[in-house]
Order: structure tokens, then C-alpha cells, then sequence
């Protein structure tokens, strides 16, 4: 049989799952990352890519190699 412990920490709520008085799981609410706006990822990968080519070689020898 399972015991369940309800404790509070670092203000949030935890539950721990103890099985014969030892701890086996441990319950908490997930954390809320912040949310990063579509146009600013897009941004962020368009300033990465800017001055990045894929020069000595063309489009079509890079396929011809990914296909042997």
C-alpha cells in the first residue's frame, strides 16, 4: 500500500508517494515557461542564418550526396 504525504515547499504544492515510509514518486505542478512571441523566433533564426551559406557547393550536389 501506497502512503500519500501532502507538503508544501518553495510555495508550491508537492505531493510525495511513499511506499513503507520510502519515497517513490514525487507530484508538482509543472512551471509556466514565458511565451516567446512566433515573429521573434523567426527573427532570431533569420539573424542566425544571415551571413551562413552553403558555398563551395550547390543545392543539387548536396542532395546527390544525402541520396547515396
Amino acid at each position: 500500500m501506497y502512503n500519500i504525504t501532502y507538503m508544501k515547499q518553495n510555495l508550491s504544492n508537492q505531493i510525495n508517494i511513499c511506499k513503507h515510509n520510502t519515497p517513490v514518486a514525487v507530484l508538482s505542478p509543472i512551471t509556466q515557461k514565458p511565451k516567446i512571441k512566433t515573429e521573434d523566433i523567426v527573427e532570431q533564426i533569420m539573424e542566425f542564418n544571415k551571413d551562413k551559406t552553403l558555398a563551395p557547393y550547390t543545392i543539387k550536389e548536396l542532395r546527390d550526396e544525402g541520396r547515396r
